[in-house]
C-alpha cells in the first residue's frame, strides 16, 4: 500500500485509496504537471515476480491506452519505479455500476437501456480497434456524477488467440456470471461474446438477479453451456416484450445468432426506447382525456336547443338585412332621375395591375461545415509543436531521427557533464489529450574526452496501438540532476501525422 504524499514520476502525488482487489490497489491522485486529478492503478506487491500477471498489466495499457472514448474510462501513462508497475487512469467522480445497482436495486427498463446503449458505444470503439473486452460486468462499468458511463479494466482482453478456459495459470479468465458459452468451453473468442455479457448484464439490471446462478464457478459455467436463458419476464412482468426478446437474443448458445456488433444491439435498444416513449404518451393523452368528462345527455339537449334558436334569429336577420340591401337603392334612382331611367353604358370592372415583385434570390448555400467523428477530440495537438528554443541547448544539439510508425533511430550530440547516462520521455499527442507513454527511459553514454560532444545514437520503440491517427509522437531528452528529477530538457518530433486545420494554423498568432 502507498502511503498519502507518496510521488511517483515526481509527478503523481497520492491522495487517498479508491479500492482494489487480488491484483491491484486503485488510488485517487494528483497530476502536478498538467493539474488534474487522476486514478492510479498499482500492481500489488505479491504480484512483482508474477510475469503472467505483469505482461496481463502492461496488455491492460496498451490495450486501454489506444482507446479515446466518453464511454470508455482512458489510460494516459504507465510506468515503473523499482519493482512497482502502475497505470495512470482518468479520475471518474463516481461509483461503479454494481455499487449504483447496490445502493438502488432493480433499474426500470428505461434507464436499463440507457446503461446498455453506452456500455454498446464503449465496447464498439474498442471492438473497432480490434479489442475484445472479455469481462463485461456492472464492477468494470463506471457511473460518473453526471450519469455517463464508462467501460474499464481491459486486463484480460487481447487475449483472443489464446484459450479462454475458466482458470489459466490459476487465475480466472473473466466472471462466471457474465461469461459466454464459449468462454465457458473454451471456444474461440468473438465480439458476440462480450455482446452476449452485455445481455447478462441487461439481464440483472431490470431482475435483480442473474439469470443462471450455482454455488461455484464451474456449475455456473455449465449453465450457460447447456441451459436455456430464462425470460426476465418471469422475474418481472413489468419488462416490456421487446426487451425482454432482445434480452433472450443477446444470450443466444450460438454466437451467430446474436448481435454480430455493438452497434446492431444498440440500434434493437433504440427501437425498443421509441416503442416504451409511444406507450408513455399514450398513456399519458388518455389520463389528460379522463379529467374532462363527456356531458351528460339532458346538458348535450339543452345546449342544442340553444344553438337551433341561434341559428334561426340568425336566419331572419340576414333575410331583414337583404331586403332593405335592395329596396333603398332602388328608391334613390327614382327618386333622382323623376323616374327617367337613362341608358347604361357598359362598364368593365377596373384591372389594377400589382407591380410585379422580383422573385427574391435563391438561398445562399452554406459553406460545408466538417463534422466531427466519433473518433475526434477538442484537444489542439498543433499548439504542442516544439518550441525552437527548446530544440537544443549546450548539453544536446543537432538532433535527428530516421524511421516512422513506431520504429525510430535518433542521433544525437550529447555535450559534457559528470553523468554518463541521459533520459527521455515520449509523449503522444492528438486531439484528445497529452499523454506520457513511456517515461524516463534511460540512455548511456560514454563521453569522448578528446572532444565536446559525443555523437550518440540510440533505438525508440512505441506499440503501434499507442500511435496517433492524427497529432504529433515528441521526444523529451534531458539529464537528471541531483535535487532535480528533470534538467536542460529538449524537445522534439519524432514524427507526425496528418495536418493542422487551415483556420488553427496561425491561432496563437492572433
Amino acid at each position: 500500500m502507498l502511503k498519502t504524499g507518496t510521488r511517483l514520476a515526481d509527478r503523481y502525488e497520492i491522495v487517498k485509496t479508491l479500492g482494489g482487489g487480488g491484483m491491484a490497489v486503485v488510488y485517487q491522485a494528483r497530476d502536478h504537471v498538467l493539474d488534474r486529478w487522476v486514478a492510479i492503478k498499482v500492481m500489488n506487491e505479491s504480484l512483482r515476480n508474477n510475469n503472467e500477471f505483469i505482461r496481463r498489466f502492461i496488455r491492460e495499457a496498451k490495450a486501454a491506452g489506444s482507446l479515446s472514448h466518453p464511454n470508455v474510462v482512458n489510460i494516459f501513462d504507465i510506468g515503473r519505479e523499482g519493482s512497482t508497475y502502475y497505470m495512470v487512469m482518468e479520475f471518474v467522480d463516481g461509483i461503479s455500476l454494481d455499487a449504483f445497482m447496490e445502493s438502488k436495486g432493480m433499474i426500470e427498463p428505461s434507464e436499463a437501456i440507457n446503461i446498455a446503449m453506452q456500455v454498446c458505444d464503449g465496447l464498439s470503439h474498442a471492438h473497432q480497434h480490434g479489442i475484445i473486452h472479455r469481462d463485461v460486468k456492472a464492477q468494470n462499468i463506471m457511473r460518473s456524477v453526471d450519469g455517463r458511463y464508462k467501460v474499464t479494466d481491459f486486463g484480460i482482453s487481447f487475449f483472443s488467440n489464446m484459450s479462454t478456459s475458466l482458470t489459466q495459470t490459476g487465475t480466472v479468465m473473466g466472471s462466471a456470471h457474465y461469461f459466454s458459452p464459449e468462454q465457458a468451453s473454451g471456444g474461440k473468442v468473438t465480439f458476440a461474446s462480450d455482446l452476449y455479457s452485455v445481455g447478462v448484464l441487461l439481464f440483472l439490471l431490470v431482475t435483480g438477479r442473474f439469470p443462471f446462478d450455482a454455488d461455484n464457478s464451474v456449475s455456473i459455467a455449465v449453465k450457460h453451456l447447456q441451459e436455456p436463458a430464462p425470460d426476465p419476464r418471469k422475474f418481472n412482468p413489468k419488462i416490456p416484450v421487446a426487451l425482454s426478446q432482445l434480452i433472450l437474443k443477446a444470450m443466444e448458445k450460438q454466437p451467430e445468432k446474436r448481435f454480430q456488433t455493438a452497434n446492431e444491439m444498440k440500434e434493437a435498444l433504440l427501437a425498443v426506447q421509441s416503442q416504451l416513449k409511444g406507450v408513455a404518451t399514450q398513456e399519458q393523452d388518455l389520463t389528460q382525456t379522463g379529467h374532462s368528462p363527456l356531458p351528460s345527455r339532458h346538458i348535450t339537449h339543452r345546449r342544442q336547443e340553444k344553438k337551433d334558436g341561434k341559428r334561426f334569429l340568425y336566419i331572419g336577420f340576414a333575410v331583414v338585412s337583404g331586403l332593405l340591401l335592395v329596396l333603398i337603392p332602388t328608391w334613390f334612382i327614382f327618386y333622382f332621375s323623376d323616374g327617367k331611367e337613362e341608358p347604361k353604358q357598359p362598364t368593365q370592372p377596373a384591372i389594377i395591375q400589382k407591380p410585379k415583385k422580383d422573385p427574391p434570390p435563391p438561398p445562399e448555400t452554406p459553406p460545408p461545415t466538417q463534422t466531427k467523428t466519433d473518433l475526434e477530440g477538442d484537444h489542439p495537438w498543433w499548439k504542442e509543436y516544439p518550441k525552437e528554443e527548446y530544440m537544443e541547448n549546450e548539453f544536446f544539439k543537432d538532433f535527428q531521427v530516421s524511421g516512422q510508425d513506431g520504429e525510430y533511430e535518433v542521433t544525437i550530440k550529447v555535450g559534457k557533464f559528470p553523468e554518463s547516462t541521459f533520459y527521455y520521455n515520449i509523449y503522444v499527442v492528438d486531439s484528445f489529450s497529452s499523454r506520457l507513454i513511456l517515461n524516463g527511459r534511460g540512455v548511456t553514454v560514454k563521453h569522448d574526452e578528446s572532444s565536446d560532444y559525443t555523437t550518440k545514437t540510440f533505438r525508440v520503440s512505441i506499440p503501434e496501438q499507442l500511435l496517433p491517427a492524427t497529432g504529433l509522437v515528441k521526444i523529451e531528452i534531458y539529464r537528471k540532476g541531483k535535487d532535480q528529477p528533470k534538467i536542460h530538457p529538449t524537445d522534439n518530433i519524432l514524427q507526425q501525422w496528418g495536418e493542422p486545420p487551415d483556420d488553427k494554423e496561425n491561432e496563437e498568432d492572433d
